[in-house]
Parts: structure tokens; sequence; C-alpha cells
């Protein structure tokens, strides 16, 4: 009994670990999908002001072609802008609509392509968090298994252990039964016994005349 108590007592605390940990996957799987839809939302308004700034540097590119030209030599080139070539910026003096519009279109492009950084490392994290996940649910997983396993395992033992308390409860019934019967038995001798030891003197007596006559008849 005490055997059964203990593999019932692991059969419990190998539930409860398989509880936590199905709670920690529906914990992680959560904060996953909460992060990926924030993801998304972040991609669809990075995507946004990317076309609404696409549209900007176009309309801009049409009335000052050749300054966009320009800007975009510098930017494609990697190279760091030559302040000969570089638009004049908004501070100080303009040099009429010609470098105004240089400038705009050289900001909107440097403000594009960090939106475009921005998304290349927000999609990187995005796969490095959902690598994260998948590896720790995929852990999670043959742990829970390797559990259910060891479950199983103690169920079995429990099976085995109850069959052998029960066989142990037979025996001791069977033998219990024979004891009963035997003090039975004895307590019937016990009659018999003290009747003999009651009455053996007064027999003996008895049997030595019986003898006695017998052997002088004899004579």
């Amino acid at each position: 009994t005490n055997k059964k108590n203990s593999i019932v007592d692991s059969i419990n605390k190998t539930d409860t670990s398989i509880a936590e940990i199905e709670q920690s996957i529906a914990t992680a799987l959560a904060d996953r999908n909460e992060s990926h839809h924030q993801f998304l939302q972040a991609m669809q308004d990075d995507s946004e002001a990317m076309e609404l700034l696409g549209q900007a540097i176009e309309v801009l590119a049409a009335m000052y072609p050749k300054g966009l030209i320009q800007t975009k030599a510098v930017r494609r080139s990697g190279e760091e802008p030559n302040p000969d070539n570089e638009p004049e910026k908004f501070a100080g003096d303009y040099g009429g609509k010609q470098s105004e519009g240089t400038g705009i279109v050289s900001m909107l492009e440097m403000i594009k392509e960090d939106i475009e950084n921005e998304m290349g490392k927000a999609s990187e994290e995005e796969a490095a968090a959902q690598k994260e996940y998948e590896t720790l649910k995929s852990e999670s997983v043959a742990s829970i298994t390797a559990l259910n396993k060891k479950k199983a395992t103690l169920q079995q033992d429990e099976a085995a252990t109850d069959k052998e308390i029960a066989d142990t409860e037979a025996v001791h019934f069977d033998t219990e039964s024979e004891r009963n019967a035997t003090q039975s038995y004895i307590q019937d001798l016990k009659g018999s016994c003290d009747w003999v030891t009651s009455t053996f003197d007064t027999r003996k007596e008895q049997r030595d005349s019986e003898i006695a006559k017998i052997g002088r008849a004899h004579v």
C-alpha cells in the first residue's frame, strides 16, 4: 500500500509538470501572436508611409528631375555625399526653387531609406522571435512526450501493485480462515482433552480393577 501511494504521488507530480509545460506553451503562443500582430501592423504602417513617400518623390521628380537624379545617384553609390553636389538645405540661402526642391527630395529619400532599413530589421527580429518560439514549442512538446511515457510506466506499475495488493489480501484471507479453523479445531480438542484429564484417574482405577478380576478368573 505504501508503494502504491508513492506511485500515485509520482503520477500526480507528473500531471502537474505536464500542465505547467502546457500552460507555458499557451502563454508563449499568446505572446507570439500578439508580437506577430504588432509586427504586421508596423509593417503595414511602414508600407503605407513608403507609398506616400514614393508618391511625394515622384511628384518632386517631375518638378525637379535633375536634382532627383543627382540625389539618387549619391544614395545608390553608397558613398558619402559630396558637399559640392549635395542639394542645399533649408537653412540659409536656398538658391532658388531648384535647390529647395532637391533638398526636399534628398530628405524624403533618406527618410524612405531609413524606413526600409527599419522594415528589414523588424523582419529579421520577427524571424528570430518565430524561430525562438518554435524551438521552445518543440522542446516543450518533447518534454510532454517524455512525461507522458513516464506516466504510462507509472500507471503500469500502479496496476501491477494493485494486483500484488489483491493477491496478498487473498493470501491473508486464506491464512486467516485457516487460522480460525485451526483455532476452532483446537477448541474442540480442548473439550475432549479436558474430559480425558478429569476422568483419567477414575477410568484408570476401573481398568485396574477389571484387569485384576480377569487375572483371578484365569487362576
